[in-house]
């Protein structure tokens, strides 16, 4: 069941209007998003989709369809974007990278999100243009909030013992290693600048790993500190120096580990600017 686009809140316009130019800003020229616990949790593969996702909440509001459903996942949007951002703010950050390259401070952009937070909340949708009243619906989402329970059980759980819901998960694929964040953002920089970062290796075996390999495709990057010895069922922190190259536009290699006990794969990523174009303080931590 639809609704008329006469029906249409302009919350609901504005909120789309608002994903849609975040996610097309994105996609046109995707920035790096900070390493946090939000970033780290997800899979290697989701943060390319974000802007997607992003344009994908936008057409749902403004199509008027299902307003329950697109009001509750708007305000389950808001809800990790205000958490990413409290984070940023917490360690320090100056961008979040919330609009692509353009900068925009954690602070501003935590305001926003819980205005309109508050405001989404106080304009509260009810089962609009939702079939509950079918047998089958009904049973999808019993389903649905069902799953959510077990996953978000077991995420806690994970999270609880490990620190980590990428170490809890690789624990559970009984991997022999696992790399946090798996993919190093090294933000922007110039081509021949060469960034340093501090990546965290865990080993899930019961045995000592020698992190005494490391190599990047097209061998860009290089690891200062090695050998290193990571406990077993502990974890070693890794200094990573990765010498950016190629023309302006997106730079993205693979780095990998090799030890006694296994391989680990992670991905690095940047975005060349200009050697003209001034690099903001951040990628060079």
């Amino acid at each position: 069941m639809s609704i008329p686009a006469s029906s249409l809140q302009p919350l609901h316009v504005a909120l789309g209007l608002l994903f849609l130019f975040v996610g097309l800003l994105k996609l046109i020229r995707p920035g790096s998003a900070e390493s946090t616990f939000i970033v780290n949790a997800l899979p290697n593969w989701t943060l390319p989709l974000i802007p997607l996702y992003e344009i994908g909440l936008a057409v749902w509001l403004l199509s008027g369809w299902m307003r329950f459903g697109a009001w509750l996942m708007s305000l389950f949007t808001l809800c990790i974007f205000s958490l990413y951002n409290l984070e940023l703010m917490t360690i320090g950050k100056s961008s979040c990278g919330c609009l692509g390259v353009v900068d925009a401070s954690p602070k501003f952009m935590l305001v926003l999100d819980v205005i309109l937070l508050v405001v989404f909340l106080k304009r509260r949708q009810h089962w609009i243009g939702w079939p509950v009243d079918s047998p089958v619906m009904r049973q999808v989402l019993t389903t649905l909030a069902v799953m959510a329970g077990i996953l978000g059980t077991m995420a806690a759980i994970g999270y609880a013992r490990y620190g980590s819901l990428n170490v809890a998960v690789g624990d559970l694929r009984q991997e022999p290693l696992v790399v946090v964040p798996g993919v190093l953002n090294l933000g922007d920089a110039a081509s021949g600048d060469e960034v340093e970062r501090v990546i965290r290796v865990y080993n899930l075996t019961a045995e000592s790993a020698d992190l005494a390999y490391g190599k990047g495709s097209c061998s860009c990057a290089t690891f200062p500190d090695f050998p290193i010895k990571v406990p077993a069922k502990g974890y070693a922190d890794v200094r990573v120096i990765v010498a950016v190259s190629g023309p302006p536009g997106r730079f993205s290699r693979a780095g990998i580990f090799k030890t006694n006990v296994g391989q680990v794969r992670f991905g690095i990523r940047a975005w060349v600017v200009d050697s003209q174009t001034s690099v903001p303080s951040s990628s060079k931590e």
